[in-house]
């Protein structure tokens, strides 16, 4: 049974039957590992945009990847949604009246990979 406590002016949670092991540590510090295990390659990445349909693809409209997929039909999904795109259009045009060439390369570069991204998974998946 869990009981709460106060102890110095706090209230604690006090369990008499839980013991802590006392050689248990944090997790290593390997969110970089964790996060390329998870992605293609970026070998795979530029394979997929070989494909000149799939490269025009990424750089057009169909090239957006949407914060929720297109099967979420709540308000507040589509709504995420349509900020999203309306945060990369405003964007691109600021990085275009700016003439800022770093920021809309790598506004470019997320979206094209983004969309290659979805591609091998799609593929993976079937």
């Amino acid at each position: 049974m869990i009981k709460f406590i106060y102890k110095n002016g706090r209230l604690e949670m006090f369990n008499s039957n839980w013991k802590d092991n006392p050689n248990r540590v944090n997790p290593p510090d390997d969110d970089d590992l964790f996060e390329a295990e998870m992605q293609p390659s970026h070998l795979k990445i530029v394979e997929t945009i070989q494909d000149p349909l799939i490269l025009w693809e990424a750089l057009s409209y169909d090239g957006f990847i949407p914060p929720f997929s297109n099967d979420s039909r709540g308000f507040f999904e589509q709504r995420q949604n349509i900020i999203a795109q309306e945060h990369l259009e405003s964007s691109l045009m600021q990085a275009v009246a700016d003439k800022d060439f770093k920021a809309l390369g790598e506004i470019m570069f997320d979206q094209i990979c983004g969309y290659a991204e979805s591609v091998i998974d799609f593929r993976e998946r079937r």
